[in-house]
């Protein structure tokens, strides 16, 4: 068996030609288009003039939420209608969301720390066919990042875990809004990961096998509301990517594999009253492995690249909702194995 990890060329070439990974900015399209589509709908009910006029005659204190509904129910406000519009437009977003999340049985492992001796055996493959990466890395890859906030929102923090020498990935990311309009959004998406040289022992699919191991995967979402209209949907969650390239520069990877919930973090939504906080979602020295194999297949002796890395997304859409959200996510690929059958 080949062990790997000597330098290898730079992808500065290929971060260029790449850029903004056209998934991730269509994905961004489509969701400021959905809310954007929500807020017209909303608006359409409850007017912002309207509603500046019910929040003004609402009094300061514990009871400013209840008494907002009633005004808005004295004023004729359908409410009925605002909470349709208001879960309509969850479902959409989930659709945008959450549309791959699924692992099978075979392709995901969760090795957890409070039952060690129950994890299942590693099979090895066998040496002629598949070559192992450990740390170090040669190439580490930001291959893209999103950091955005409307109105009085913002992303504070946005830093990369990404670090070759130990195989460190992930993303510290936390955003805000204490002071939220009828219609505005928090968006941070990172991906980072390794990239590796790969030459086929046979003419066949690639299984990427990845073994990565918890050091921190901490969540947070905190709402406060007051107004008895407010509506919030808020998420955070790890995804995994896994791309061959043909070339080393090339701009496209030739087969590709995401899988959005890799941990599937917080989901939350509502009025805003009160969500629960920080939480640990995965415990430090949790290992999770990765069995995916590629669509097509690769010629014997071609020397492929393969990318293995996680994406971490947060995302808020706010309608007169405070939130503080926050991601510490950071995981170590502690080996990657590519087989050729």
């Amino acid at each position: 068996m080949a062990v790997a990890g000597e330098p290898g060329e730079a992808v500065e070439r290929l971060k260029e030609r790449m850029g903004r990974d056209e998934d991730v900015a269509r994905r961004t399209a489509l969701l400021e288009e959905i809310c954007q589509a929500r807020a017209a709908e909303v608006r359409a009910i409850l007017p912002r003039d309207e509603a500046a006029s019910i929040k003004s005659a609402a009094r300061e204190g514990s009871g400013r939420r209840f008494q907002s509904l009633a005004e808005a129910q004295r004023r004729g406000v359908d409410l009925r209608a605002l909470r349709s519009v208001q879960r309509s437009g969850r479902a959409r977003l989930d659709e945008v969301m959450h549309g791959n999340d699924v692992f099978t049985s075979g392709e995901l492992t969760v090795r957890r720390l409070e039952a060690p001796f129950d994890w299942p055996p590693y099979v090895q493959p066998p040496a002629a066919v598949s070559t192992v990466f450990v740390p170090p890395f040669a190439e580490g890859w930001e291959r893209a990042s999103v950091r955005e906030a409307t109105g009085a929102g913002s992303v504070s923090v946005f830093d990369s875990y990404l670090d070759p020498e130990w195989g460190r990935l992930g993303t510290h990311m936390v955003g805000s809004n204490l002071d939220a309009d009828d219609s505005d959004t928090i968006n941070a998406l990172h991906q980072g990961g390794y990239l590796v040289p790969v030459t086929m022992a046979n003419t066949s699919p690639l299984m990427i096998t990845a073994d990565l191991t918890c050091l921190v995967c901490e969540h947070r979402i905190t709402t406060s509301d007051e107004w008895g209209w407010s509506d919030f949907y808020a998420f955070t969650q790890s995804g995994v990517a896994m791309a061959v390239l043909w070339e080393h520069d090339d701009g496209v990877p030739m087969v590709e594999d995401f899988r959005q919930r890799f941990v599937p973090g917080l989901d939350a939504s509502g009025d805003g009253d009160a969500f629960p906080g920080m939480k640990v979602i995965v415990g430090p020295g949790e290992r999770r492995s990765l069995n995916l194999l590629t669509s097509v297949a690769f010629p014997a002796g071609k020397t492929v690249w393969v990318y293995l890395g996680i994406s971490d997304f947060m995302f808020a859409r706010l309608d007169d909702v405070s939130v503080e959200i926050s991601m510490d996510s950071a995981w170590q690929l502690s080996s990657l194995t590519a087989t050729s059958f």
